[in-house]
């Protein structure tokens, strides 16, 4: 079932399991660390998963295809670093009756919350593995966005205001759960299936290509768009769909990739009306197969999970497709190589060279220390990237750094040996030009113009020239690293390889 906790935070009683901090106000914008606290602590039985804190707007935004669906305008009251929107628990449809299936009034919140138009509303994703301070969600996906009763989650909200003299809104915390099949249970593994939130957890937007062009009344171009859906349950079902009410109508995007519950759609919008070069959102619409329609609550409608993607217009045209024709990477500032969890431990052989002392792993992921596995393996990865075909070079360039106190590590590593290296589909590739990797010493494959023991190191650049055999195919390029912290003793949780920036185009 899919509930509405606020009902179990804000509780008469002393404790208060709904917290606020770290509050700055530069008006229209307001930002906060917003932290929740399990109200039942001690009862596994109680685990919640896929928790969402979702701010309740007004809001004019419609013209959709599903008459039903009204959401915040770019004036109105927006989470700017929202993970996703979602309509379970707006007060319209979910309309309040005492239980915790439906809207519920927030005690911090506008008492008139309750007539708010808003169908569609933004929120952040709580779990136990989850920081507040970066607007990432690299968590451990096996444990489905578990929060259970051991700490205080926090995650930190941007909210602007647009033209609104007021700071007026109002919040739902919603939880996914089911009776767990095993007592006490000990992770997802003991709870039945559909405990987890039927739809989406996690949505994310790339550009591909935009050759949008207005100018002088004169418009045209196309627009190619890559989206990456995540979801626990069922992911091979879901399909995505594209729409800007004005721009052009909703078009569904073509699946091109899966990998377990990660999956790739593609699409390319011709026949867009401009009618101005200003920017333009779209609505990216992943819906989930649940015939049901919110647990029956709203009959007919999909189930899905909402993102709004922002297109930029280009002021002289028609647009030549130029470098790069990829460039991102995971839509933040930084990604840095994950670290812990599911990412760490055995991979396929690019490990530590030996004399590492009692931290060097074997070429099956294992180490010399007594009876235990060196987990110190990470790695992430870029979305599929579609190259065309071309008789020309490709070239991957990527802006990178290594640093020490990566977020949520702590504290108190001076020094760190690292091994970076890059992978094209699980094969390594070698960099030619730029930060080159490191040659006469026995630790191979680091970038480290220091021979492997470092603090730090400044962002730079190293290019790859791959030729012309990936040209026409689709690729992933990876970015591996293996770590030994000297004073951890190899626990590598204070250092990891940030990845800046990921440039994929053919050489001139």
């Amino acid at each position: 079932m899919e509930v509405n906790v606020l009902k179990f935070l804000e509780a008469p009683g002393p404790l208060v399991y709904l917290k606020v901090s770290a509050m700055e106000f530069n008006p229209p914008e307001f930002q906060c660390n917003i932290g929740i606290q399990h109200p039942f602590a001690g009862m596994p039985e109680y685990t919640g998963f896929t928790v969402k804190g979702v701010v309740l707007t007004n809001g004019s935004w419609d013209g959709f295809d599903d008459p039903d669906i009204v959401l915040s305008g770019p004036d109105e009251l927006r989470l700017t670093n929202a993970d996703g929107y979602t309509r379970w628990m707006n007060p319209s449809e979910f309309p309040y009756d005492g239980t915790m299936f439906n809207y519920i009034p927030g005690a911090l919140g506008d008492p008139d919350g309750d007539a708010y138009a808003a169908t569609l509303n933004p929120y952040k994703l709580f779990s136990d593995d989850l920081n507040n301070i970066y607007d990432n969600l690299d968590l451990d996906e096996s444990k489905a966005a578990e929060f259970s009763g051991t700490k205080i989650n926090w995650r930190k909200y941007k909210l602007d205001f647009g033209s609104s003299p007021y700071m007026i809104f109002q919040y739902a915390i919603l939880a996914s759960w089911a009776m767990p099949d095993v007592m006490p249970p000990d992770g997802i593994e003991d709870f039945p299936p559909g405990t987890v939130c039927s739809e989406p957890w996690r949505v994310e937007s790339f550009e591909l290509s935009n050759g949008l062009y207005f100018e002088d009344d004169e418009q045209g171009g196309e627009l190619a768009m890559q989206v990456l859906v995540r979801d626990f349950e069922n992911a091979g079902l879901d399909t995505v769909f594209l729409e800007a009410p004005g721009i052009f109508p909703r078009q569904e995007m073509s699946f091109v990739d899966q990998d377990g519950g990660h999956l790739a759609f593609e699409l390319t919008v011709a026949d867009i009306e401009l009618t101005s070069g200003d920017p333009f959102e779209m609505l990216i619409v992943a819906v989930a197969p649940d015939g049901e329609g919110y647990d029956g609550r709203l009959p007919g409608e999909e189930l899905a999970t909402y993102m709004i993607h922002k297109v930029e217009v280009n002021d002289t045209g028609p647009q030549i497709p130029g470098w790069p024709f990829y460039d991102d990477f995971e839509n933040y500032e930084y990604v840095w190589t994950a670290y812990g969890d599911d990412w760490w431990g055995k991979d396929d052989g690019y490990m530590d060279a030996k004399g590492g002392g009692e931290c060097y792993e074997d070429e099956d992921g294992w180490s010399d220390y007594p009876g235990e596995e060196n987990l110190n393996l990470s790695y992430v990865s870029t979305p599929p990237i579609n190259v065309p075909e071309s008789d020309k070079d490709l070239l991957v360039v990527i802006n990178h750094k290594v640093d020490v106190d990566v977020p949520g590590g702590g504290s108190g590593a001076n020094f760190a040996w690292d091994m970076c290296f890059a992978r094209l589909d699980g094969e390594q590739i070698f960099p030619t030009g730029g930060l080159l990797y490191e040659t006469g010493n026995h630790y191979p494959w680091t970038f480290d113009d220091i021979f492997c023991w470092t603090s730090q190191y400044p962002i730079s650049e190293s290019t790859f020239n791959l030729g012309t055999d990936y040209n026409g195919t689709t690729i992933h390029v990876e970015f591996v690293m293996d770590t030994y912290d000297y004073i951890d003793n190899c626990m590598p949780l204070n250092f990891g390889w940030m990845i800046d920036d990921v440039l994929v185009d053919f050489a001139e």
